[in-house]
């Protein structure tokens, strides 16, 4: 990790709190659950498409009635671990701010100074800024199954109407 990078982010960190391993460790958690969420789709929709085919003569042949699931059907539980993530940021927050109180009590230190908002920096930017990256690592996800349910998928066993569903996917996370 890039000490530039990282001593810029301590500033908005309580005293103490080691952000280079902070950042590593979530680093790791977003790809784990980016993975996770794939491939809950990836299982999904790979069952849902050798379902539009039967297997005769040793080939592969599309179903006449064949009509693949909605995408929202297959993102069913594809966040979970994003969610988890977010929770723990959230715990993070109450976390930052009991440090204050503990040990050395930086709290008196954090009252005296000039800027009131210091402390409320401290607490909350770097996990707001690791919210937004659960956010937007979730919308890659979901933007790259939404391309893989469109190129793979045989244009005339899509049902009507997935672009909506796409949009209904992000606002309410399914």
């Amino acid at each position: 990790m890039n000490m530039k990078f990282i001593e810029k982010w301590e500033r908005y960190a309580p005293p103490g709190v080691d952000v280079g391993k902070q950042i590593n460790r979530f680093s790791g958690q977003i790809l784990l659950a980016s993975v996770y969420g794939l491939g809950c789709f990836l299982l999904r929709y790979l069952q849902a498409r050798s379902n539009l085919y039967y297997f005769t003569g040793g080939q592969h042949i599309l179903r006449p009635d064949a009509v693949m699931p909605d995408f929202t059907e297959m993102t069913a539980h594809m966040f979970l671990f994003h969610v988890i993530l977010f929770l723990i940021l959230l715990g993070r927050i109450a976390g930052n701010y009991a440090s204050f109180y503990r040990g050395s009590k930086s709290i008196y230190l954090m009252k005296r100074l000039p800027d009131p908002m210091e402390r409320h920096r401290r607490c909350l930017v770097l996990p707001l800024a690791g919210a937004a990256v659960i956010f937007l690592t979730a919308v890659i996800v979901l933007l790259i199954c939404f391309m893989v349910y469109l190129l793979f998928t045989p244009a005339e066993c899509l049902p009507p109407g997935q672009w909506q569903k796409l949009w209904s996917v992000i606002l309410c996370w399914n």
